[in-house]
């Protein structure tokens, strides 16, 4: 089932999907491709945390339940090597760069290219040269529910050397 959920600044709207089958029911949201609820049948509370506010992921739990990338954790003085050349990204951690910045795939809304009731795969496409980053690169990621398991694969494409190390941060 797909629902809005809510509209960001820039006036894009960011979409609820719900897998369900008999074990689980799982709540993904196209803003960061964030796990915003998994719940066991049987068990009372949500087993991740969440909200039901999108201010809230374009605030305070900016990175919360999101897929960070295209670098998960902290690049020193927001420099890197990639095959002998040094990449200059753009900081936003002091001098550091954290989690790929202002603008990686966790502050993005991503689009929803397959949807069932117990599978989505969701697509963002980042340019090249956006935050320092070389490479058109492609993220797909699919969540998909088999009995009382979430299976979540992550790929990506690039077409130039690249830095690219993705986390599910929930």
């Amino acid at each position: 089932m797909i629902t809005d959920f809510g509209t960001t600044p820039a006036g894009q709207t960011v979409r609820q999907i719900v897998l369900q089958n008999a074990s689980l029911r799982v709540a993904i949201l196209t803003y960061g491709c964030a796990l915003q609820s998994l719940r066991l049948a049987g068990v009372a509370h949500d087993l991740t945390l969440g909200s039901h506010d999108l201010a809230d992921y374009l605030g305070p739990m900016c990175y919360h339940g999101t897929l960070i990338g295209p670098v998960a954790n902290r690049l020193t003085g927001a420099q890197a090597m990639v095959e002998g050349r040094k990449l200059h990204l753009v900081p936003n951690e002091g001098e550091n760069l954290l989690h790929a910045g202002a603008h990686g795939m966790q502050a993005r809304v991503w689009d929803i290219l397959a949807c069932s009731e117990t599978a989505v795969t969701l697509g963002l496409m980042l340019r090249d040269g956006e935050d320092g980053f070389p490479g058109q690169r492609v993220v797909m990621a699919r969540f998909s529910l088999t009995g009382a398991a979430l299976r979540l694969d992550v790929q990506a494409t690039t077409d130039a050397p690249t830095l690219m190390n993705i986390a599910q941060h929930s």
